[in-house]
């Protein structure tokens, strides 16, 4: 998988978009892409999308689960680094 991945990022670059399972997926590959997605795409990339799975329901406040505004100023401290 990693091969394949590696071939993906060398012809395509750090962006990949793929679908599966008719959900489409946006892979930033590096922390550059990760950057300008957050800061000059922030509207695009302003939320998190919302599935239910017994992770979210258990741990819907814990950080790795946050969405809205606590997602937002969390997105904005992280990304000053």
């Amino acid at each position: 998988m990693q091969s394949t991945y590696d071939e993906f990022e060398k012809k395509y670059g750090d962006v990949l978009c793929f679908t599966s399972a008719g959900r489409l997926y946006v892979n930033l590959g590096s922390f550059k892409a990760i950057r300008e997605a957050h800061i000059n795409k922030a509207d695009c990339f302003g939320g998190r999308y919302k599935d239910f799975n017994l992770l979210s329901y258990v741990f819907e406040d814990g950080v790795g689960f946050l969405n809205g505004e606590p997602w937002k100023e969390l997105r904005k401290f992280f990304c000053k680094f």
